[in-house]
């Protein structure tokens, strides 16, 4: 049987084994986010693992993109805040929440 979702519990992870569900379930730990024009995700294994799922979206060379400069770096003096936006403060929030859980595999 192949690994396929299930639909009535939304948010989980998980393989079908013998047309039934598997015993240990990983999660959707940040649901695909829009990030700086890319999608950015992340789930949790069943094991514990935390795995980053992203998806880039090139920009063609003719698309009028700028070229970026060293002189373009600033002086550091630019904050989170200035940037911040709902979808950055989610994958923050998100990362933030995952990382409380995470145990050491070695016990």
């Amino acid at each position: 049987m192949r690994a396929g979702r299930r639909t009535d519990r939304p948010g989980r992870v998980g393989r079908v084994r013998n047309g039934g569900p598997a015993r240990s379930r990983g999660r959707v730990v940040t649901r695909a986010t829009e990030f700086f024009g890319d999608v950015l995700s992340r789930i949790q294994d069943p094991q514990g693992n935390l795995w980053w799922i992203y998806r880039h979206n090139p920009v063609p060379a003719d698309a009028g993109a700028e070229e970026w400069t060293a002189g373009d770096a600033g002086n550091g003096a630019e904050s989170w805040e200035s940037f911040a936006n709902p979808e950055l403060e989610y994958i923050h929030s998100t990362l933030v929440e995952a990382m409380a859980t995470l145990r050491d595999p070695r016990g």
